[in-house]
């Protein structure tokens, strides 16, 4: 008896052989996570699929009006106490330090970090670290307030609906 299934497709699962052998658990949808995937990414992932299954079901998850960060040359050490500067070409959506202000409460990498905005400089804002850690690449900002100010898709998110 089969069951439905949402397969998030990664490396590990393109794998001719590993498609199949999903595929014939029952009905699946076959995920292509937006965050992490680049347009291009996207098509070859989608490609690589219908490639290999039939009639497959493919839904691109987008991931919409999130602020993340971006362009770091190395993961950022948080140190909880200490301030750090975050540029708006290390964000996704430059501009969004317009619509911030010092007090403004930040929690990035999965709600794993709080942080704090101490003052805001034309293109770039500074923040106190409220613990310890790594601030990597892609990790999402979440301010509070913010998104209602942002639009409903970025930039990234009409490149993958098309």
């Amino acid at each position: 008896m089969g069951f439905e299934l949402i397969v998030t497709l990664g490396p590990a699962i393109l794998a001719p052989e590993r498609l199949r052998e999903i595929d014939s658990c029952g009905d699946c949808i076959y995920r292509i996570n937006g965050a992490h995937a680049d347009v291009e990414t996207a098509r070859r992932i989608a490609r690589t699929v219908r490639a290999v299954l039939p009639e497959p079901k493919i839904m691109i998850d987008l991931p919409g009006a999130k602020v993340r960060t971006c362009n770091l040359p190395e993961p950022i050490r948080l140190v909880k106490g200490d301030t750090f500067e975050l540029s708006d070409y290390q964000i996704n959506y430059p501009g969004s330090f317009g619509l911030i202000k010092p007090g403004d409460k930040i929690l990035a990498n999965d709600s794993n970090y709080r942080l704090e905005v101490t003052a805001v400089n034309g293109d770039s804002v500074k923040i106190l670290s409220h613990c310890d850690g790594l601030l990597h690449n892609n990790k999402g900002l979440h301010i509070k307030g913010l998104p209602e100010k942002l639009p409903f898709f970025f930039e990234h998110d009409i490149g993958l609906i098309n």
